[in-house]
């Protein structure tokens, strides 16, 4: 796999949210951009889960290979 299509975070957000930055905590660095809530097939948003987008790919085009060396979220 070369590219992430998305992160699926157990974290609540609200309308309003999306866009908003993801970061690790400890350094900053943000790794994705707040997208949307994942709809059951009842078509009921489940809550506690929120579903971002990642921004490697316009930041750093090689963010698979760097996450596996650890890279990302080291002091690198």
């Amino acid at each position: 796999m070369k590219h992430l299509t998305g992160f699926q975070l157990n974290i609540t957000a609200t309308n309003g949210n999306s866009g908003g930055p993801v970061f690790l905590l400890s350094s900053g660095k943000v790794f994705g951009v707040l997208s949307c809530a994942p709809i059951n097939p009842s078509g009921n948003i489940v809550h506690g889960i929120v579903k971002a987008e990642p921004i490697y790919n316009i930041l750093r085009p090689n963010f698979i290979e760097d996450l596996k060396k650890g890279q990302i979220f080291g002091n690198k």
